[in-house]
């Protein structure tokens, strides 16, 4: 009897079990088993879309952290933050124009043509006043004509000294070969500071010139030559090809070692300072922060230097820290709408609209962009007193730019022709001392205004201070509000908190009065530094929260899928044994059928 086999009825399993699915019954066993599955799985799927949920969250906080801390890089400038060199302070950034006069009828050259010059933070804003006298110059000498190619041996041996290097020449080496050897003896730890060339007046006429690698007489070129009394087997080498005379004097020089020479500022009407020499045409270390490039010396014209706040700089960094803003308000308003739109178009539920962490985030914002000065009398207090508004999102028309700021260039540009230091001190972090021994070496978010400032008192003894304190003692005995590192310290308590001062007297000090004022950038900085903290900010504890529940969710994805797993196997097996419940009974029922017929058959 044939027998017809439905292959759709074939399953195989994850361990590679064969089964055939109702053979007997007629059932879909494999289709009913899966579909009792997908049913208990609905909370494992619940889970999941949890977990990708969250995801998307967090997705959308490190958006959040990112933007905010190119708010932050975008606002340190303008906070007033201290270093050394004043670098990390916009406001403290030159510019410098130069120009060129003379006293007599002579016309000068531009001043582009005598000099150049570029500045740092640390230059005053002032004029300062050039002549270029001399320009500094390295070292050139050269050898007669040499009546040979280049290749010819020179038939010359022996070992000769520049500057205190050997070179040691044999009978068949050539000119090239001497060249090589001389610039050989530039390498290493020791060079010789100088380089040597070979000039081809024609094919069989050559002169060597040896030039000093540095410019100024410190770095003239001096020569010990071979042979004499000392070394008798060795030739006269550098008298030889002429580079030295009989008496060992430099032959041929060709541009004398000199030293620049410049005078500043009118200082040659002091006694004994005519001018001021450096050994190299590159000057950084006459005027602080002001490096000159000298290209040509002119005696009788000066150069004007005119240093003054580079305010383009200033409103350069203003603009970048309402861009850098905006983004992310704009950001911010996008994702507390209740749907988003993709960038293909596609609306999706807004995970994060009517959160506390973005209400949280959005009040900080608002709260520090919207602040005045924290201080003492300030001569502008708000944003809005040169020309930086909030918009509203009436104003606006688009709930996305609700709360971005505008630029009125016009009154931002006279704010800082007319009152540089006072914007300076709308967005930065202000310091003043009673004491010219102390000085601010830096300042933290916890820092904060007090309308009758701070007291500070230092104890010192022994050529160190011992101890200090803010609003203590007068004795300046330690009550653990200042941490003493050296000449430093660090506020660790009260409002003053995280005010860094370096004091740099050399007795003890009472009742130095400080005074504080915190800025809108400077509050800016703290809001977002605040935000951004990786122990107790905002962002770092929500990302924490969401991490944690899915990590949790997951441990409860795999017991769930571990206990449906097992399920599984358990109706698989049921239901086989209802196969081979049928199928014995299908046998047992042919065989009845087989005694009846034969019963039947004998009848």
């Amino acid at each position: 009897m044939a027998t017809n086999l439905n292959l759709d009825s074939l399953n195989v399993d994850s361990t590679g079990r064969v089964s055939f699915s109702g053979l007997n019954s007629g059932i879909d066993v494999q289709g009913v088993v899966d579909g009792i599955v997908a049913a208990r799985r609905i909370p494992i799927d619940t889970i999941e879309q949890r977990i990708s949920d969250n995801d998307a969250r967090i997705a959308v906080l490190n958006d959040i952290e990112t933007l905010s801390r190119n708010l932050l890089d975008a606002v340190d400038g303008l906070s007033g933050q201290v270093s050394f060199d004043g670098s990390s302070d916009i406001f403290e950034a030159k510019s410098v124009f130069a120009t060129s006069s003379r006293t007599d009828t002579t016309s000068p050259s531009t001043a582009a043509e005598i000099l150049g010059a570029t500045v740092t933070n640390r230059a005053q804003a002032t004029r300062h006043s050039i002549e270029v006298v001399q320009t500094a110059s390295a070292h050139k000498i050269a050898s007669d004509g040499i009546n040979s190619t280049t290749t010819d041996a020179l038939n010359l041996q022996g070992t000769f000294e520049i500057n205190g290097t050997s070179v040691t020449l044999a009978t068949d080496d050539s000119l090239l070969d001497l060249r090589d050897k001389i610039n050989a003896a530039n390498t290493g730890d020791t060079p010789s500071g100088v380089t040597a060339s070979i000039i081809s007046i024609s094919d069989n006429q050559q002169i060597l010139t040896l030039t000093a690698d540095e410019t100024g007489t410190d770095s003239a070129i001096t020569l010990t030559d071979s042979g004499g009394a000392s070394a008798p087997g060795d030739d006269e080498i550098l008298l030889s090809l002429g580079v030295i005379d009989g008496t060992s004097a430099i032959k041929n020089e060709l541009q004398s070692a000199n030293n620049a020479q410049i005078r500043v500022d009118g200082l040659e009407a002091i006694g004994g300072v005519d001018v001021i020499e450096r050994s190299s045409n590159t000057i950084d270390d006459v005027l602080e922060g002001v490096t000159l490039s000298l290209f040509k010396a002119e005696s009788g014209t000066t150069v004007n230097l005119d240093v003054e706040p580079d305010l383009n700089q200033v409103k350069s960094s203003i603009v970048d820290f309402v861009d850098a803003y905006n983004e992310l308000r704009t950001y911010i308003n996008t994702q507390a709408q209740s749907e988003i739109e993709d960038e293909n178009g596609e609306v999706a539920e807004s995970l994060l609209a009517g959160s506390s962490v973005l209400s949280e985030i959005r009040s900080r914002f608002s709260g520090a962009i919207g602040s005045a000065v924290q201080g003492n009398g300030a001569a502008l207090n708000a944003l809005a007193e040169i020309g930086i508004s909030i918009q509203g999102e009436t104003e606006v028309g688009n709930p996305l730019l609700a709360n971005t700021l505008a630029i009125d260039e016009t009154q931002l540009d006279e704010a800082l022709l007319n009152q540089a230091d006072d914007v300076r001190k709308l967005f930065a972090f202000d310091f003043s001392s009673s004491s010219s021994d102390v000085l601010l070496a830096g300042f933290t978010d916890k820092t904060s205004f007090d309308a009758d400032g701070y007291t500070l008192n230092v104890a010192y003894a022994d050529g160190e201070i011992v101890s200090a304190n803010i609003n203590g003692n007068a004795d300046g005995s330690d009550d653990g509000s200042v941490v003493v590192e050296g000449s430093r310290l660090t506020v660790a308590s009260g409002g003053a908190e995280g005010l860094q001062l370096l004091y740099t007297g050399s007795a003890s000090a009472s009742g130095i009065q400080l005074d504080v004022s915190v800025g809108v950038g400077a509050q800016i900085q703290a809001a977002t530094t605040q935000l951004l903290d990786t122990t107790s900010g905002t962002l770092t504890a929500q990302v924490d929260t969401l991490t944690e529940q899915n990590e949790r969710s997951q441990t409860r994805i795999e017991r769930l899928q571990e206990r449906l797993d097992r399920q599984r196997e358990q109706l698989l097996e049921r239901f086989a044994a209802m196969e081979s419940a049928l199928a014995s009974m299908d046998t047992l029922m042919e065989s009845i059928r087989s005694q009846i017929d034969a019963f039947s058959s004998s009848g």
